[in-house]
């Protein structure tokens, strides 16, 4: 499972080994706890990553090889690319925040090629700065 976490700040991304209902319910127990109000509902994210890396080439292998629908890689211009996830569950405070947290399960392969992408484009932020 992959969590996105999308702050303020940008956007974070964290490989779990736990399934998503596990997620969401512990997600759920936390907030009632709290006396917190917490918001589920079905959606797609999107975040731009690198273009041009040989992590990207991985994740569209990967997307190829298991002919998964469910992403979709756009060039939005030399440096960059959309990567768009059509269904996973948003998960913030209220139904209407900007900020919280996208929660999916995709093969493991693309899991790891999606993470490894974000990964390298935290590394190259300060170059660019």
């Amino acid at each position: 499972m992959l969590k996105l976490i999308f702050t303020e700040n940008g956007l974070y991304i964290e490989k779990l080994d736990i399934g998503i209902d596990e997620f969401i319910n512990t997600r759920v127990a936390i907030a009632r706890c709290a006396s917190q109000p917490i918001a589920i509902a079905i959606s797609s994210a999107s975040m731009l990553l690198p273009n041009g890396v040989p992590t990207l080439t991985e994740l569209v292998m990967a997307i190829n090889q298991e002919a998964m629908h469910q992403i979709a890689i756009n060039l939005v211009d030399s440096d960059c690319v959309e990567v768009s996830i059509a269904r996973g569950h948003w998960i913030t405070s209220t139904p209407d925040a900007e900020t919280g947290i996208f929660a999916v399960t995709l093969s493991d392969r693309i899991e790891s090629a999606l993470f490894k992408l974000w990964q390298f484009s935290m590394v190259l932020l300060p170059l660019s700065k």
